[in-house]
């Protein structure tokens, strides 16, 4: 009945791995589409909102699929 099926149990006693937190929520919707139509080349927004962080530029985009917002934001790490 058994012959040629393979079986699986898991390890015992190991402590489960500790992920982080997902950021989910950080940043509302409403406010997501905000920043995409008035903040996209506000250098200073960014760079107040990510200190030691230099702007170069933001895209934002619209997905007709499910109505979200979505904002890319390429900043490079100020030199000391």
């Amino acid at each position: 009945r058994h012959a040629g099926k393979r079986r699986w149990t898991a390890s015992r006693n190991l402590k489960k791995p500790v992920y982080p937190k997902p950021r989910d929520g950080k940043i509302t919707r409403r406010g997501v589409e905000k920043i995409a139509k008035q903040r996209v080349d506000d250098k200073e927004y960014w760079e107040r909102r990510y200190k030691g962080y230099e702007f170069l530029e933001c895209t934002p985009e619209f997905n007709e699929f499910n109505l979200h917002w979505y904002v890319s934001v390429v900043m490079y790490k100020k030199e000391r």
